[in-house]
């Protein structure tokens, strides 16, 4: 009974999204696991979080209505003139170190002060983006506030009004810097980047004021545009996954794109192939290996192999690099061949002797489940008449 259920919930989700490759762990959009994704808000008639993490927005005041537009459909729209503005959960920056914001913006109106967002506890700590500057600085303007006069900013080429721009912050930590995009290019840098996240951002959710549309410095104007696609990443965004997300998301693709087949790059140091790592420094010899397979089936020769070294009487297995095999040739009958190894950072290459036997009598498995046409499956609500998770997540995607 579970293996049938199993293979009912498999059906389902292929057919919905056909263009989805499964994966090992999260699902990714854009090529970004879905685990870095804090909360996405499309704005396409409600401010229902996307991710997987339910932290809604809501509207604080009457000036908030969404309108149809040409290129992305249904878009969120803040008149400016109204105290109109959204505000989200403290959760959505909770325990960050480092963390990505992206949206796209349609500027109505080139008045200085405007805020696409301003996050932090009061007017001396905050993170904010000001598309056209505030009246002591002109341009795209973003701009971190730490307290005791510790600021940074950088300034990029204003936002024109009357046209879709796709903005990203991207906050890096470790590397000490935030960079803004524009358009998917970087635009303007701050580097040697210190602060206290906790300082800005506040201890508890509860004192968190998260703000879109409207600044936390008093006498600001708030804002006067279109909104679409609002996300909050846990992760620092490269130049390729910024890209990745404006060009899916103003080509309407991101439906069809929630498990795609790019993997993130990951941030890694890399050594030279020359480069003794660890252990390897003290290799004086790295032992050989004796596999054996079947006629047919490829050998699965070992990741680790015991090693010899000097000055210690012990130490780790030693990882080795084998080659892979275009095809099955090798073992397409009886006897034996070698393959050889490397082991990175050495001049070491461990061989591994194969042994193809005889296969013995292939048997025929039986058949265990059932196809059948997905017409036939229907979701139902909960006995109180909700959706269910499972219907949330059809919809989601």
């Amino acid at each position: 009974m579970k293996i049938y259920k199993a293979f009912f919930f498999v059906s389902w989700f292929v057919a919905m999204a056909s263009t989805t490759e499964a994966q090992n762990g999260d699902q990714l959009l854009d090529g970004i696991g879905e685990t870095g994704l804090l909360a996405r808000y499309l704005f396409n008639g409600n401010l229902k979080d996307r991710s997987r993490n339910n932290l809604h927005a809501q509207f604080q005041g009457n000036g908030i209505r969404f309108e149809n537009d040409r290129r992305f459909g249904k878009v969120l729209s803040l008149s400016g003139k109204d105290p109109a503005y959204l505000t989200l959960p403290g959760e959505v920056v909770n325990s960050l170190t480092s963390f990505s914001i992206t949206g796209w913006i349609y500027l109505r109106s080139a008045e200085p002060g405007q805020r696409f967002f301003d996050f932090g506890t009061d007017a001396s700590h905050d993170l904010f983006v000001a598309p056209v500057g505030t009246p002591g600085r002109q341009g795209c303007l973003t701009f971190l506030s730490e307290g005791n006069g510790t600021e940074k900013a950088s300034v990029a080429v204003a936002m024109d009004t009357g046209k879709w721009v796709h903005l990203a912050i991207v906050l890096d930590l470790p590397s000490k810097t935030m960079i803004t995009y524009l358009n998917g290019k970087p635009a303007a840098e701050i580097r040697d980047l210190v602060f206290n996240f906790s300082d800005v951002m506040g201890q508890t959710p509860g004192e968190k004021k998260l703000y879109i549309g409207k600044s936390l410095h008093a006498g600001d104007p708030n804002l006067n545009a279109l909104l679409h696609d609002f996300r909050v990443y846990r992760v620092p965004l490269n130049n390729r996954e910024v890209v990745a997300i404006r060009d899916h998301s103003q080509n309407n693709l991101n439906q069809g794109l929630v498990n795609t087949s790019q993997k993130r790059a990951d941030d890694l140091p890399h050594f030279s192939p020359d480069t003794a790592q660890l252990y390897n420094a003290y290799l004086v010899r790295v032992s050989d290996v004796h596999v054996e397979t079947t006629v047919g089936d490829l050998p699965r020769l070992p990741a680790y192999v015991n090693g010899t070294y000097r000055q210690i009487k012990h130490g780790p297995k030693v990882r080795v690099l084998w080659p892979s095999p275009v095809d099955n040739t090798a073992v397409r009958s009886p006897g034996e061949y070698i393959v050889t190894g490397r082991v990175a950072g050495t001049d070491f290459h461990p061989k591994a002797r194969v042994t193809v036997k005889k296969s013995g009598q292939s048997v025929t498995p039986g058949q265990q489940l059932v196809v059948f046409p997905l017409d036939r499956v229907t979701l139902d609500k909960d006995s109180y008449g909700n959706p269910t998770k499972f219907i949330e997540n059809r919809d989601k995607f």
